[in-house]
């Protein structure tokens, strides 16, 4: 089926930009204004949903994801990012209408097992479900000429909600969604670790890494304009080593040197960009010293404790979990409050603590079944594989389980799994399928 292309501004869709720029306008609203003005980000999104493109639906749920915490009418309450995807779930349901019977089966499967486990947790037991729901569709219905834009929606909102992080320990309409500021002390003075609107300075990270490099990955093959993707990269680069993550600093390494790598395959290219890759690195190093960077993490590296706590609280898991054959095989359920009071800080003891291994193997099926519904190239680089690698790397020091980002970074990983670095080498399937 062909599509009528979207009008585009600075090469992306146009209609994606102003709709993200009214979200955001919204969101503004709710914290300047009036929090009720959050009521009409909700309903334009619903509204979207109803009437506009399948693609413009997860536009909005891209954009609105990083502002979860702050959108809400108190900060005790339900986020309304929450509601929406339940709301926007139901609408495309009845759009998509044709299902495959096994994702089904599989789904329903996975649902049924959660609910028996949920006790009075109805909020994450439908989040779980609506966002594999929320998977599945996208995975089988979205444009793949559309990806640069659902990449870009999501870019934008995290450099909408990281300039409003900017704000968060100054303005008390902000601060009064976070208990804990994250602080860290540069020499004798105590600064922030900065988390965007994000409560944890380790899941922004994240998603500045998700971003980062579906922006590289966009510039290399010069889809979109390439002068919006460096400034998105490099701008959300510097947010993302403010957070002090160890993490972070690993994995953006590796990814610099995975570029430069792949680079070097063409001499020409790798000539052109000698200058601005040095001017960059001279740029950041500079940084690093006159900020104070450089020794934060030279401390943080080298400390006693390397896992930051992290060692103690899975051996806290594993010994509860290894004592307790129902924990182990059926889990405790998203009921269970966290251990000892404190967050297991890895995805896959999360999984067992609360499905067991039996549900983990049906979760984890199930996920794999949807990611893998639908293929659109036929060749892979280093790049397609680099953000699933970086994930599953991140999650073992990261409880992700239960977060409203879980499936959305699923849909991410999904589209650079499946983007062509090389268009002239690799083969596209244009045509919409549900296997």
């Amino acid at each position: 089926m062909v599509t009528k292309k979207d009008a585009e501004f600075l090469s992306f869709s146009r209609s994606m930009l102003i709709q993200c720029v009214m979200l955001f306008v919204g969101i503004c609203a709710g914290l300047w204004i009036h929090k009720y003005c959050f009521f009409l980000v909700a309903g334009f999104t619903i509204a979207v949903s109803f009437f506009g493109k399948m693609d413009s639906a997860y536009y909005h749920l891209f954009f609105c994801l990083p502002f979860t915490v702050i959108y809400k009418l108190s900060p005790a309450s339900t986020s309304l990012f929450t509601y929406v995807m339940l709301a926007v779930s139901i609408v495309i349901i009845l759009r998509q209408r044709i299902f495959s019977k096994k994702h089904v089966f599989f789904i329903m499967l996975f649902s049924v097992y959660l609910l028996v486990g949920m006790g009075r947790n109805f909020t994450l037991a439908i989040k779980l479900i609506v966002g594999l729901i929320l998977f599945y569709i996208f995975v089988n219905r979205i444009e793949t000429e559309n990806f640069k834009n659902h990449i870009m929606s999501f870019a934008l909102g995290m450099v909408g909600s990281s300039f409003l992080g900017l704000m968060k320990s100054s303005w008390s309409r902000l601060t009064v969604y976070y208990s804990n500021l994250k602080t860290i002390y540069i020499g004798n003075e105590e600064s922030f670790r900065f988390t965007g609107l994000y409560r944890d300075p380790n899941y922004y990270s994240i998603s500045v890494i998700l971003v980062v490099v579906l922006c590289v990955m966009l510039f290399i093959n010069r889809d979109g304009n390439q002068v919006v993707l460096a400034v998105i990269a490099l701008g959300l680069t510097v947010f993302g080593f403010t957070t002090y993550s160890k993490m972070f600093m690993l994995f953006v390494g590796l990814f610099a040197i995975i570029f430069v790598l792949l680079q070097m395959k063409s001499p020409k290219k790798m000539a052109l960009l000698m200058l601005p890759i040095a001017a960059v690195a001279v740029g950041l190093y500079k940084w690093m010293q006159y900020s104070g960077y450089l020794d934060v993490m030279k401390n943080r590296l080298s400390g006693e404790d390397i896992s930051t706590g992290r060692f103690d609280i899975w051996k806290n898991y594993l010994t509860y979990i290894l004592s307790s054959p129902s924990t182990l095989f059926l889990g405790d359920g998203i009921k269970a409050p966290d251990y000892n009071g404190v967050a297991p800080h890895n995805t896959y003891i999360e999984l067992i603590y609360y499905l067991g291994i039996l549900g983990t193997i049906i979760f984890l099926v199930t996920l794999i079944s949807v990611f893998k519904s639908r293929k659109i190239i036929f060749k892979r680089n280093i790049l397609n594989y680099a953000l699933i690698i970086a994930f599953l790397g991140m999650s073992a020091t990261l409880a992700c389980f239960t977060i409203n980002d879980l499936m959305f970074y699923c849909m991410l990983m999904w589209m650079g799994y499946n983007y062509s670095i090389n268009k002239n080498n690799s083969r596209f399937l244009s045509r919409r399928r549900v296997l």
